[in-house]
């Protein structure tokens, strides 16, 4: 009895460590693209980004443990008056920036907090590449509520051990 507990211990113990180095490396997001632009962007949350300039193409990015490849439109900006973000399914990815502030975060309030709401970073387009770094917040809070043992993010595996019944 007491191995078969001990047994189930250490699997639990292994994917907390698991689950806390995941977290750690949410912690940082990216993207990158190909397509033709001059742009500059500092991402400030979800809420506001300012920028400059305009790209497009096909874009890479990862916001916690998720990788997506997409088709954009891009960005369209001019300083702070408006950026313009759209997929290919237009009506769904479309972000709206005045005065460099998402209104598209507040006016879908179906659209939940995701993965990349509190992540903060510059992305540029520069000729024909563009690329972005972010430092993401809300990740950060994950990472020490998992150290206590609460995934407010929801990301976590589970560790216990499941029974088949034949």
């Amino acid at each position: 009895m007491l191995p078969c507990f001990l047994a189930g211990c250490s699997g639990l113990a292994k994917q907390y460590f698991i689950n806390r180095g995941k977290d750690l490396m949410d912690i940082v997001d990216w993207d990158y693209g190909l397509g033709p632009g001059f742009a500059a962007k500092l991402e400030v949350t979800n809420f506001f980004a300012p920028s400059i300039g305009y790209g497009e193409g096909q874009e890479t990015q990862k916001g916690g443990r998720q990788i997506e490849h997409d088709r954009r439109w891009g960005l369209a900006s001019l300083g702070f008056s408006l950026g313009l973000f759209a997929g290919e399914g237009y009506s769904d990815n479309l972000r709206i920036y005045v005065a460099g502030v998402n209104l598209s975060s507040f006016i879908d309030p179906a659209d939940p907090p995701g993965q990349r709401w509190f992540a903060v970073g510059p992305k540029i387009y520069l000729g024909y590449v563009s690329g972005g770094v972010y430092i993401n917040f809300g990740e950060i809070a994950d990472f020490f509520a998992g150290i206590a043992g609460f995934d407010i993010m929801h990301d976590d595996e589970s560790g216990s051990p499941t029974i088949q019944e034949k």
